[in-house]
Formats: structure tokens, C-alpha cells, sequence
């Protein structure tokens, strides 16, 4: 008879899928109960679970609450009551610090996370050097790779509707998700300049996270946007229904960060059988260069130029078919979840 284990995820509800689809599976999962609610974390007297997993720290205090210094003492002594009571602390690494809310005292709550936990689940190797440069990790910590889980819920929730994302029938590169700063921007732009030249297209389809129009920031983000008359702008969230269409009419993905470590766009065009061409850092390039996905340096223009022709090229093989296999395969949320299962009941064998 399998032991009853009782998990909480420490995670508000939020538009990214990846935490519910997590919960979802592990309550799939024989003997398993799981509920995800930073508040339960928070507020509960008893807090009755064998494992307290975090995803982003600053979810803990919900996705809109600045951390404060009242704030960071709660979750002191609400870790420190963890420990007294034996249950074990799990992070998941999406980042390794703040990159939304780069201050002082987000910095401080990474810290205050990072530092307590008896285990990290990294989302691909290397991930786990970049965690413990920062110094935050404890010796004592077990770092622990699962790869991040597939996408077919936005298959499973598509309205069905035919989106055709651009007027022409030219290549087309999609770009999903928030463009976050002018960096990003810059080197979309240098992208759709290279595609231009060989007939394609660039869509984006997301936020572009620019501000107020009366900072030069906006300025900054938008204009190079529509001075070029090959990238077409989808603003705002796109709705978890139309992602399925928009990524399906797509010809390949691009992944335009610059300095992050994890995107879910890898598995998101590894879902819907997509090249994803995207930059050789972190865990993204890990895993698009594993796969034979092209990588490039970023700002590197020879290398953006040859990534950009091999995206094209490999659109044509079946590299898009096996990404799709990979994913309905080794990123299955079963195996997922069988993972982090074993993760669990290994520290728990281990505390005894």
C-alpha cells in the first residue's frame, strides 16, 4: 500500500499553465494529494504536508504584492516552523534571481528561499552550476533534474478556430509570449532584418512590456516594432484557447531572451512540432542544442544571420516531428510527475 503523501505548492494561480498542469498530474498520482495556495502557506496554523514546494519566490506572497520587510519575517519564521515540524522544502529553479522586481528586498526573499531548501528541481543541467555560483544553495541540498512538462493543454482548451497570422503565405517566425526589454527588442529586430531578406515574416504575439508613453522606454520598445514592415504585433495575452492555433500556424519559434536561464517556449514549439531557434544560455540552449535546434549567440549578427538560415532549412525536415515526439514522450506530465514523486518520498526516507 503506497504511504499518503500530502504536498502543497506554494504558487497562486497564474496565466502559465505549467503549475497547474504540475498539480493536475501529482494528484493523478496514487496516495498523492497535492493543493496549490501560497496563502495556505502563509495563514495556515497547522500546515498538515509533508513537502511545501516553491516555484518563483516572489509567487509566495502573490503575483501582484511587492515583498516587503514584514513580509520576509513571516516567511522567516514560516520556514523556520517548516523545520521544526520535519516537512521538507522543494524549489523549483525557473530563475536564479529576480528578473521582473530586481530589487533589495527581492533579492533578500531568493535568498531567504533558496537558502532553506532541502532540494532544487532544476529544469535541465545547467541550471545546477548557474544555482550554485550564486551561493545560495546550502551543501546540504539535493539538486535534482526534471524536465520542464509539454504543452497539450493548450491543444486540449483550442476553440478550434483557424487564426492565419499573417496576410502572406511566407515563413513565418512566431514569437509567444512578453517582449520584456529593449535588449529583446534589438535583437528581434536584427532577426526580422535577416528574415526580410530571404522573403519571411516575424510575428509576435504577446505583451510588449513598454510603459507609459511618456517614458523614452516606450519609445524604445514600440517604434522599432513598426518601422519594419515584415513583423506584425498581437497584443496582449493571448487566450490559453487561440494558443494552440497561433503556435500550429506558425512555421518555427523564436526565443528572443538575452541573460535567462529557462524559457517554456522550448517545450511550448516541442509541443506543437516546431523548430525553436532561440539563444545558446542556460537551460535553453542546453536543450535546443541537445535536440538539433539552432542556437545563436546573442547581438552576435553572423551568428543570429546562420541561425535564422538553419531555422528556415530545418522547418523542412523532420526535426519538427521529432521535437513534437520528444515532447508527447519525455516531457509527458506522468513522467513528470512520477519525478517529483520520487523526489519527495526520497527526502522524506532520508529525514527519517
Amino acid at each position: 500500500m503506497t504511504t499518503p503523501l500530502r504536498v502543497l505548492v506554494a504558487c497562486p494561480r497564474s496565466g502559465n499553465p505549467y503549475v497547474s498542469e504540475l498539480v493536475r498530474s501529482l494528484n493523478e498520482r496514487p496516495g498523492l494529494t497535492c493543493v496549490q495556495s501560497h496563502k495556505a502557506f502563509l495563514d495556515d496554523d497547522t500546515l498538515d504536508y509533508d513537502v511545501v514546494h516553491f516555484q518563483w519566490p516572489e509567487a509566495i506572497f502573490g503575483w501582484n504584492a511587492d515583498c516587503t520587510a514584514k513580509g520576509l519575517q513571516q516567511l522567516n519564521e514560516r520556514l523556520s516552523y517548516c523545520r521544526t515540524r520535519g516537512i521538507q522544502l522543494v524549489g523549483t529553479v525557473h530563475n536564479e534571481s529576480p528578473h521582473v522586481l530586481a530589487n533589495a528586498l527581492s533579492s533578500r526573499l531568493y535568498d531567504c528561499v533558496y537558502r532553506n531548501l532541502d532540494a532544487f528541481v532544476h529544469l535541465g543541467h545547467a541550471s545546477i552550476p548557474a544555482m550554485k555560483a550564486t551561493g545560495k544553495a546550502t551543501h546540504s541540498a539535493r539538486h535534482c533534474v526534471i524536465p520542464h512538462g509539454n504543452y497539450d493543454v493548450f491543444r486540449a482548451l483550442s476553440s478550434g478556430e483557424a487564426i492565419d497570422i499573417t496576410k502572406r503565405k511566407r515563413f513565418t517566425l512566431l514569437c509567444f509570449g512578453a517582449v520584456r526589454k529593449p535588449a529583446e527588442v534589438k535583437l528581434i529586430c536584427r532577426v526580422a532584418d535577416a528574415l526580410a531578406a530571404l522573403g519571411g515574416d516575424l510575428v509576435i504575439a504577446g505583451r510588449i512590456n513598454s510603459g507609459s508613453r511618456r517614458k523614452l522606454r516606450y519609445y524604445q520598445m514600440q517604434a522599432p516594432l513598426f518601422v519594419r514592415r515584415n513583423i506584425r504585433v498581437i497584443p496582449g495575452k493571448i487566450p490559453d484557447e487561440r494558443v494552440a492555433a497561433i503556435v500550429s500556424d506558425s512555421s518555427a519559434l523564436l526565443i528572443p531572451r538575452i541573460d535567462t536561464l529557462n524559457s517554456g517556449n522550448v517545450a511550448l514549439g516541442f509541443t506543437f512540432g516546431k523548430v525553436v531557434m532561440g539563444p545558446d544560455i542556460g537551460v535553453i540552449g542546453e536543450e535546443l542544442s541537445r535536440r538539433g535546434n539552432p542556437v545563436f549567440t546573442p547581438f552576435d549578427h553572423g551568428s543570429l544571420k546562420a541561425a535564422v538560415l538553419d531555422t528556415i532549412r530545418l522547418a523542412n525536415t523532420s526535426l519538427g516531428a521529432e521535437n513534437r515526439e520528444y515532447a508527447a514522450t519525455e516531457l509527458a506530465w506522468e513522467n513528470v510527475a512520477t519525478q517529483h514523486e520520487d523526489l519527495y518520498r526520497s527526502l522524506l526516507a532520508r529525514a527519517l
